[in-house]
């Protein structure tokens, strides 16, 4: 499958990057990270790849999970914090998929 769209969004929310590096537990991932990216469809990645930051800024600014979900119901096959925060990411498989009310925290976006 084609992908025809990554889009880049920032919600202009400081997240410590102190503080997020004090709360998180990092998981020993089961699989190779490459391995993954190249052997499977980002439609797959969702349960695989893993950002240990998500959880703990999550509960703190919860308005950046409400993005990567609002992100998933538009479409998105894969969506993932960048980093410590609080910008997020998505692969979306068309052009014109970001919600309306996520467009104003758009940043950046790539059209295949």
């Amino acid at each position: 499958m084609l992908f025809r769209s990554l889009v880049l969004l920032n919600p202009g929310i400081h997240v410590s990057t102190g503080e997020a590096y004090k709360n998180c537990k990092p998981a020993r991932p089961q699989e190779s990270l490459l391995q993954i990216i190249e052997n499977l469809p980002p439609e797959k990645w969702k349960s695989k790849i893993i950002n240990d930051f998500e959880n703990n800024v999550f509960l703190k600014h919860p308005q950046i999970g409400r993005i990567k979900q609002e992100l998933y119901e538009a479409g998105a096959v894969f969506s993932l914090m960048s980093g410590s925060g609080s910008s997020v990411y998505a692969i979306f498989k068309s052009r014109h998929a970001v919600p309306a009310k996520l467009k104003k925290h758009v940043i950046w976006q790539g059209f295949l």
